[in-house]
This record gives structure tokens, C-alpha cells and sequence, in this order.
């Protein structure tokens, strides 16, 4: 039931600004802070695209550095994940888009882009 409240407060961040400028504050705030790995933790979010695209969602950071994902109704296993103290890089089917953020507690967001030169913003919320 967490999940709820976390993710609309998540989204009124995202909606409102066109990058998650609140989580890096958060996080430089934290900057002397270890954050809490993301290893074996399930997140939700949103990931809103230059091109008006907006897309729900689910990731599995697995403890072997593969991030599963899905959205779409579709499910891959094609991500690879690192994470270094407050910051978190990504990326999805051989590089085709690269994501990197920050963590601030049971939230995480940051910028994206991809290689049809579209850029985007993501946030998500541990699930």
C-alpha cells in the first residue's frame, strides 16, 4: 500500500518539472550519505521522452548487474545496471538507451537518451 502514495507524490515531481531537480537536491544533500543499494530491489516508475512519449515501468535490479524490465506489456532481460554510492546508470538492449540519476531514499531519478537522439526524464519509486 506504500507504493501508492509514493509513486503519486513521484509523479507530481515528474509532471511538474522537466527533471527530477528535487531527487538531485535530495541526493547532494545526502552526498556524505551511503546510499542503500539497489541490488535485488524492485522499483515502478515512469519514463516521459522528448518525442511526448510517457511509459509505465517495472525493474529488477538483479544482485548480477542485469536489470529485467518491462513496459509496453512487454518484459526484457537485455539491461545492464551499475550503481556508485547515490548514483545509478542503466542502460537497455545493447545501449539503445542510457539512463543515469541519483537515489534519494525509496525514490530515484534522472535523465535519459537514446540513439534516435530522443532525451527523456525518469523517476521511480521502490516497489
Amino acid at each position: 500500500m506504500r507504493f501508492w502514495p509514493a509513486l503519486i507524490l513521484a509523479l507530481a515531481v515528474f509532471v511538474a518539472s522537466p527533471t527530477p531537480s528535487s531527487l538531485v537536491t535530495q541526493a547532494a544533500a545526502q552526498e556524505d550519505s551511503v546510499a542503500v543499494p539497489v541490488a535485488n530491489t524492485r522499483w515502478r516508475g515512469y519514463v516521459r521522452w522528448s518525442n511526448g512519449e510517457i511509459t509505465e515501468w517495472t525493474a529488477l535490479f538483479r544482485r548480477d548487474g542485469v536489470l529485467e524490465y518491462s513496459y509496453g506489456g512487454q518484459r526484457y532481460d537485455n539491461g545492464r545496471w551499475t550503481q556508485n554510492n547515490h548514483l545509478v546508470y542503466w542502460h537497455t538492449n545493447n545501449s539503445f538507451a542510457v539512463y543515469s540519476g541519483t537515489i534519494a531514499g525509496n525514490s530515484m531519478g534522472g535523465a535519459s537518451h537514446n540513439q534516435r537522439n530522443d532525451t527523456g526524464v525518469w523517476i521511480f519509486v521502490r516497489d
